[in-house]
């Protein structure tokens, strides 16, 4: 998810699932 983050527009969403 770090990595994910990082990326920016990608992150928020990947991140933002994973929290879910």
């Amino acid at each position: 998810v770090l990595a994910a983050r990082s990326q920016g527009a990608h992150g928020v969403m990947v991140g933002r699932a994973a929290y879910r």
